[in-house]
């Protein structure tokens, strides 16, 4: 066998990738990477995380309404930007402890447990708006001892041009968010 001569010093430099050329390739992708991360606007990361809240606050009412036996429900008054826990008739909880305490078969742990609930909005939803709230008609959702809801509606969210809905289903008692 013939040997192949060796190659000449100038072919062999120039074979592979120079560490500038990977840096170049890294910094590319770092910045095509940065773009995609940031999908969403800050509106609509607000309206979605008031959503959530919104949605969380109703699966824990629908929950206690099951656990403690009691139908209880939540306020959600767009005027003022707020909501609150409430008996079965609409009644706030905050400031009537007394008619909550009186509710016939309700343990006192379970009077405690109710009055711990604070609703995401108890103060205000800021920086995001409730829109509108229709749930069957009126502002209050009332959940069942079996954790049905009493109608079926929704809250609608808005934070600059973003906007969602927060679902509660009669039939099911799911609660689902949505775009309007």
């Amino acid at each position: 066998m013939v040997a192949e001569p060796p190659l000449p010093p100038h072919h062999a430099a120039t074979a592979g990738f120079t560490l500038i050329d990977l840096m170049m390739v890294v910094v590319i992708l770092g910045i095509v990477t940065a773009a995609a991360v940031q999908v969403g606007s800050t509106d609509e990361l607000r309206a979605d995380a008031t959503a959530r809240a919104i949605a969380a606050d109703l699966h824990e009412v629908q929950t206690l309404a099951i656990e403690t036996r009691l139908p209880l429900g939540i306020l959600y008054d767009a005027g003022r930007n707020l909501s609150a826990l409430t008996l079965e008739n609409g009644t706030v909880v905050r400031g009537n402890e007394t008619a909550l305490r009186a509710k016939v078969g309700l343990g006192a742990d379970d009077a405690e447990r109710i009055l711990a609930v604070r609703t995401s909005g108890s103060n205000t939803f800021a920086p995001c708006n409730l829109t509108d709230v229709d749930f069957g008609g009126g502002d209050v959702i009332v959940f069942e001892i079996d954790g049905s809801p009493r109608s079926d509606g929704y809250v609608e969210v808005a934070a600059g041009n973003a906007r969602l809905r927060v679902r509660v289903q009669t039939t099911t008692g799911r609660i689902t968010i949505t775009a309007p």
